[in-house]
């Protein structure tokens, strides 16, 4: 059996009165790609920036083993706006794990997909939302983490023109990684993920494996209770999904 490299047990967060997860558990082996399902509000960021490490539960366990890179928030949320695009490049670089020289060796490469090589020695600040979101997601994605936390509307959230390459980069990008865990509406999970995690106002109701259509689209349900069962199988942060 594979060990879970994330290990999620009984996991609640709460903000104020308002609880925003109650009693997740889920695990992680290497390989898995997992989509966190569910409707608006139902907890999936919540949920994503939990086991991203931005947030810390209000109660129960998480254990990660490996590094871990979260694809989330804002187009400008890990961007200093004071800073050049290619400072910006570096300083990302760094808070993620990264060495300078490391960085260094991949500034041509985000100049060249991000669109930006002549605006690299300006302040980001002077930059439109939709260049600031093609440059935080062309330097993530030019790293290799072992885990990728990712919301799905990223890529989108650049230029349209932007999108299609965008989209590309994003699933060689998922491809290249050990684990992916991702925030879904449910839609073409079968193309995407082998276990889906379905939230509704926090708590799991529903825990699926899901054989991939190569693999003959099979779905292997848990109980509603989302213990799994292998044979059948705004401005506040806290509140965004």
């Amino acid at each position: 059996m594979a060990r879970n490299v994330v290990n999620i047990e009984d996991v609640s967060k709460a903000f104020d009165i308002k609880e925003l997860l109650r009693g997740v558990s889920l695990g992680v082996s290497e390989g898995d790609r997992i989509g966190i399902v569910g409707v608006n509000g139902a907890g999936k960021t919540t949920l994503l920036r939990v086991i991203a490490g931005t947030l810390a539960p209000t109660s129960g366990s998480l254990s990660i083993s490996g590094s871990v890179l979260p694809l989330l928030g804002g187009p400008g949320a890990t961007l200093d706006l004071m800073l050049t695009g290619k400072e910006n490049i570096y300083q990302l670089g760094l808070l993620l794990g990264e060495s300078s020289k490391s960085m260094g060796k991949r500034v041509d490469e985000i100049a060249d997909f991000s669109g930006l090589d002549g605006r690299l020695l300006t302040p980001v600040g002077s930059y439109s939302s939709g260049m600031i979101a093609r440059l935080r997601f062309s330097i993530i994605t030019s790293l290799n983490p072992q885990i990728l936390i990712i919301d799905e509307g990223v890529a989108s959230s650049a230029d349209p023109e932007f999108a299609k390459r965008a989209s590309e980069r994003l699933q060689d990008f998922k491809n290249r990684t050990e684990i992916v865990v991702f925030s879904s509406y449910g839609s073409g999970l079968h193309d995407m993920a082998n276990q889906s995690l379905e939230l509704s106002h926090g708590k799991s109701i529903d825990h699926k494996y899901v054989v991939n259509e190569i693999h003959n689209s099979t779905e292997i349900s848990a109980d509603r209770t989302g213990t799994l069962n292998p044979f059948h199988q705004s401005s506040n942060p806290f509140l965004e999904d």
